[in-house]
C-alpha cells in the first residue's frame, strides 16, 4: 500500500459508503456513527474538533457532562473499529481503489489509495531483534474450521490482535506471524517449528464456527517440550458482536499470561533456564516484589525491600525496579513499617529515576498515581491513572493496582471495577486489593461483602486486618467481634489511637468514607 494525499470529497463519501455496507459494520450501528461522524468532520474541514469529547457526545449519543478521564468508551470503540477496518480491508475491501485509516494516538481518519501488494513472496516472521533475557513468543496462525475467506482471516486477525496486545508488555519479545503460505510446514511439527525460531513459549489455537456460534480456543505451549500451560475457551453467540467476542477472549488470555503476574514470567526457570539464570539478580528483586504483593507478612515486605535496593543497585537503569522500590517505599508509610529515612521523597527521586530512563514504564505512571494520593491532589492522581490504564489495560495486576488507589482517591466508580476485574481474571492478584474491595463496599454501605474481602486480605500481621474487621462488626451489629479486633488492632499498632486518626485521612481522601470509617472505630473504644 503507497499513502498518497486524497483531498477530493466524493473519494472520500464513496469509500464510506463501502465501508458502511460492509457485513461487521451493519451489525454495529455505535461503530458505524463513531466513523460517519469523523469522516463527515474531515469533509467539512472541522478535522481539528475531532476529539474524544466530541466524539462521545455527538457520536455516542453521551450527556454533555461526559467525562473522558473517567469513561474509556471513546477509545474502546476506536480499538473496535480500527479492527472492523483491518477486517475489512482483507475481506470484501481488498479490491477497493481507496481505503479509510485511522492511526492510532489520533481519532482523525485517513484516505488513502491502495496498492495490491505481490502475495507470492516467501513466508517471513517478525523476529525480535533485541538479544537481551526477554522471553520470546511465537504466536501461530489459529485453525478455522469453515472454509469461508471470511471466517479464515477472522482467525489471522485474532492471532494478529494476540500479537499486538502482548507486544505492550515491554518485558515480553512476541514473534508476529504475517503469512498464511506458513500454515502447512507449522501443521507438520509445531514444536519443531517454535524451536526454530528460539521461541521459549508458543501461542495457538482455533476457531470453529457452527450453528450461529462461535467457539475460540486458545493455548500457551512450553516450546522446550509442548506443555500446555493455559487453555482458554470462549463460547458465544455469533450476534453477540465478532469485535466484542475478541476483545474478551484476548483481554482475558493476554491478562492471565502478560506481567509478572502471568505464565511466562513464572515459568521462565523450564522454559528458558539458561536466560532466567542470566537475569537472576533482576528476576529475584522482580519475584520478591510479587510474593510480598501476593502474600502480606512483615518478614515478605522487608525481604522485597532488600533484594529491590540489591536490585537497583546492580541494575541502575532498570525502570520496573526502579519504580517497584518506590512504590514499595510508599507502602511502608502506610503499613507503618520504616525501611528508609524519609520514604516519600526516596519514592519520588526513584519514581523520577525509571521515568527519564523510560517515559512509557507503565509501573513508573502506576507509582505516580501512588505519589499524587499522598500529596492529596485527586485530580492529578486520575489523571496519572489514566496514562498509566492507557500503556497497557491487559496487565491485571497494575489496572488492580490502580483501582485500589482510585478508590482511595475517592474515584469509586472508576477504581471498582478494575479492581473487580484482576481479582476475577487472576488469582494472584495483590492482597491489599481485598482491602480496597472492603473500603468500596463500606463506603456502599455493604457490610457483609466488605467483611468478606477485609478477610480475603489473609494479612494477620498488619493492623489493617483487625481495623477493617471490626469496623465492618460494628455496622453489622456485631459488638462483641468487634470489639475483640479493636484489642487486636491495638497489640498491632500500641499507638492505634494517634496514628489511625492521622492514616485514615491520609489514604482515603473520601471525606464520607473517612469520616465513616473513624466514627465506628470511635464508637468500639478508640479514643481519639
Amino acid at each position: 500500500m503507497q499513502i498518497c494525499e486524497i483531498a477530493l470529497h466524493k473519494e472520500f463519501k464513496g469509500e464510506l459508503y463501502n465501508v458502511l455496507n460492509y457485513s461487521f459494520l451493519k451489525k454495529s450501528p455505535t461503530l458505524s456513527k463513531f466513523l460517519e461522524y469523523i469522516v463527515a468532520e474531515t469533509i467539512q474541514g472541522r478535522s481539528q474538533n475531532i476529539k474524544e469529547y466530541n466524539i462521545a457526545v455527538n457520536a455516542l449519543k453521551r450527556p454533555s457532562g461526559f467525562n473522558c478521564n473517567d469513561d474509556a468508551i471513546v477509545r474502546i470503540h476506536a480499538g473496535r473499529l480500527r479492527r472492523a477496518l483491518n477486517l475489512y480491508y482483507v475481506t470484501e475491501g481488498k479490491n477497493n481503489e481507496f481505503f479509510i485509516h485511522i492511526p492510532k494516538g489520533s481519532y482523525v481518519p485517513h484516505l488513502e489509495r491502495q496498492v495490491q501488494s505481490d502475495n507470492s513472496k516467501n513466508y517471513s516472521y517478525l523476529l525480535p531483534n533485541d538479544t537481551n533475557a526477554n522471553p520470546i513468543v511465537a504466536i501461530f496462525p489459529f485453525k478455522s474450521s469453515s472454509d469461508r475467506e471470511e471466517e479464515i482471516l477472522f482467525s489471522r486477525v485474532l492471532s494478529e490482535d494476540l500479537s499486538s496486545e502482548l507486544s505492550r508488555f515491554r518485558d515480553i519479545s512476541t514473534i508476529g506471524y504475517h503469512s498464511l503460505e506458513l500454515t502447512p510446514k507449522i501443521s507438520e511439527n509445531i514444536i519443531e517449528a517454535g524451536k526454530l525460531l528460539a521461541a521459549d513459549y508458543i501461542i495457538t489455537g482455533s476457531v470453529q464456527f457452527t450453528d450461529g456460534r462461535v467457539k475460540i480456543r486458545v493455548n500457551l505451549l512450553m516450546a522446550s517440550n509442548g506443555e500446555v500451560m493455559l487453555t482458554k475457551t470462549i463460547n458465544k453467540r455469533i450476534e453477540s458482536g465478532m469485535l466484542e467476542i475478541q476483545d474478551e477472549i484476548v483481554n482475558n488470555f493476554i491478562g492471565a499470561i502478560g506481567g509478572y503476574y502471568g505464565l511466562i514470567f513464572h515459568g521462565m526457570n523450564i522454559a528458558a533456564p539458561l536466560k532466567a539464570s542470566a537475569n537472576k539478580i533482576l528476576r529475584d528483586g522482580i519475584y520478591g516484589y510479587y510474593k510480598y504483593q501476593r502474600s502480606f507478612s512483615v518478614f515478605n515486605f522487608k525481604t522485597a525491600v532488600t533484594v529491590l535496593e540489591k536490585t537497583v543497585k546492580s541494575h541502575p537503569h532498570s525502570s520496573e525496579t526502579l519504580a517497584m522500590l518506590g512504590e514499595i517505599y510508599l507502602s511502608g508509610i502506610l503499613l507503618d513499617i520504616r525501611t528508609v529515612d524519609e520514604p516519600f521523597e526516596a519514592a519520588c527521586k526513584y519514581c523520577a529515576q525509571a521515568l527519564k530512563i523510560d517515559p512509557l514504564s507503565q509501573h513508573a505512571w502506576q507509582t505516580i498515581t501512588l505519589l499524587y494520593l499522598f500529596k492529596k491532589d485527586t485530580e492529578s492522581c486520575l489523571h496519572a491513572a489514566m496514562q498509566c490504564l492507557e500503556l497497557n489495560r491487559n496487565c491485571t495486576v497494575i489496572t488492580c493496582n490502580v483501582g485500589f488507589v482510585l478508590v482511595c482517591a475517592g474515584y469509586f466508580k472508576e477504581g471498582f471495577p478494575l479492581m473487580k476485574n484482576g481479582a476475577d481474571l487472576s488469582p494472584d492478584y495483590p492482597w491489599f486489593v481485598n482491602g480496597g474491595l472492603c473500603f468500596y463496599f463500606i463506603y456502599k454501605k455493604e457490610y457483609t461483602i466488605a467483611l468478606y474481602w477485609a478477610e480475603k486480605m489473609n494479612a494477620g500481621e498488619t493492623y489493617w486486618d483487625p481495623l477493617l474487621k471490626a469496623v465492618c462488626f460494628y455496622y453489622m451489629g456485631k459488638e462483641q467481634q468487634a470489639k475483640e479486633n479493636m484489642n487486636r488492632l491495638l497489640k498491632l499498632l500500641p499507638d492505634a489511637p494517634a496514628k489511625v486518626k492521622l492514616i485514615i485521612p491520609s489514604l482515603i481522601l473520601s471525606e464520607t468514607l473517612a469520616t465513616h470509617i473513624l466514627a465506628a472505630l470511635q464508637n468500639i473504644g478508640l479514643d481519639y
